[in-house]
């Protein structure tokens, strides 16, 4: 991490260099480390379809760490930034599907077990 910061302090509106150090922070499970990373990129630049992407990569991680599926959500509207930047970024579009699909069978897997136990009472 100590040559990121470096490289920060010659350029400070390096946001490619966030970007770099981000995927080194997934790349050890530090998720909320990449999501403050990503947050300072995306503040230098707003309009880079990666960085939205790459912030729900990071989201995604941290909500299937945590088991938390409102980090899910948001990393589904993250996605909707960067097609909406890019609508043709296929990564972005597969990802979107995916993570739609995930959330869809979950919420019905949920539901489903729900109405089994309301009927059983």
């Amino acid at each position: 991490m100590v040559s990121f910061d470096k490289a920060l302090k010659l350029d400070p509106y390096a946001h490619y260099i966030l970007d770099e150090k981000t995927m080194t922070l997934l790349k050890f499970g530090n998720y909320t480390g990449a999501l403050s990373t990503l947050n300072a990129a995306l503040t230098l630049n707003p309009r880079d379809d990666d960085l939205f992407y790459n912030k729900a990569l990071a989201l995604i991680e941290l909500g299937l760490h945590t088991h938390n599926f409102g980090d899910l959500g948001v990393a589904l509207e993250n996605l909707d930034m960067a097609l909406d930047i890019n609508p043709d970024n296929k990564e972005a579009q597969h990802m979107k599907a995916s993570l739609t699909h995930l959330l869809t069978s979950t919420y019905e897997k949920k539901n489903n077990l729900w109405n089994k136990s309301s009927n059983s009472i």
